[in-house]
C-alpha cells in the first residue's frame, strides 16, 4: 500500500513539473512546486492544480499576490 501511495505521489510530482513546464513557467517556478510538492505533497499539489488555471494569465505574469493568483 504504501508503495502504491510513492508511486502515485511521483508520477504527480513527474506530471506537474511537466504542465508547468507546457503552460510556460520558469525553471525557478517549476522547480519550486516540485520541490514543495516532495516535501509535503498534501498541501503543494492541491495548491498547484488550484494555482495552475491562472498561469499565462497577464496577473499571474506581472507578479500578483497570491491571494490575487488564487482568487482567495
Amino acid at each position: 500500500m504504501e508503495q502504491l501511495l510513492l508511486l502515485v505521489m511521483l508520477v504527480t510530482i513527474v506530471w506537474m513539473v511537466a504542465d508547468a513546464r507546457d503552460k510556460g513557467r520558469s525553471w525557478g517556478s517549476t522547480l519550486g512546486w516540485a520541490l514543495g510538492a516532495v516535501l509535503l505533497w498534501v498541501v503543494f499539489f492541491p495548491s498547484y492544480l488550484i494555482a495552475r488555471k491562472h498561469f499565462g494569465d497577464k496577473a499571474t505574469d506581472e507578479g500578483a499576490t497570491v491571494s490575487n493568483c488564487l482568487d482567495v
